[in-house]
C-alpha cells in the first residue's frame, strides 16, 4: 500500500527535521550567547525571539551562494536558492505535521 509507504517516509523526514530544527535553535541561542553575551539575550523581546525559531528552514537557502550577503548573481544560483527555500518550508511544514500528530495522538489516547 503506497500510502503507508509515503506517510512512514513522510514521518521520518519530518522527524528529522525536529532533531535538525532543536540542535539550530541550541547552536544559534549558543552563539547569540557568546557574540553578544548573556545580560543581552535574557533582555530579547518576542520579536527576536521568533526570528530564532523561524530561522532554521532557512539556513540552508542563505547558506548557497553567499548567504545573506547575496553574493548569487547567476540565474542558475538564484533558482538553486529559491529550491532550498521552498525546500526548506516543505521540511518545516512537515516537521510541524509531524509534532501536530504526536500531540493530538496523545490527546486521544488519554481520552
Amino acid at each position: 500500500m503506497p500510502t503507508a509507504w509515503v506517510s512512514r517516509y513522510l514521518a521520518r523526514v519530518g522527524w528529522a527535521y525536529v532533531v535538525y530544527h532543536v540542535f539550530m535553535i541550541a547552536v544559534l541561542v549558543a552563539l547569540a550567547i557568546y557574540d553578544l553575551g548573556v545580560k543581552y539575550v535574557k533582555s530579547l523581546g518576542w520579536a527576536e525571539v521568533l526570528t530564532f525559531v523561524m530561522l532554521p528552514p532557512f539556513i540552508p537557502g542563505l547558506l548557497v551562494c553567499g548567504g545573506m550577503h547575496d553574493r548569487c548573481d547567476t540565474l542558475s544560483g538564484r533558482g538553486m536558492q529559491i529550491v532550498l527555500f521552498l525546500g526548506g518550508v516543505a521540511w518545516y511544514l512537515v516537521g510541524w505535521w509531524v509534532l501536530a500528530s504526536l500531540v493530538v495522538s496523545r490527546i486521544r489516547q488519554r481520552l
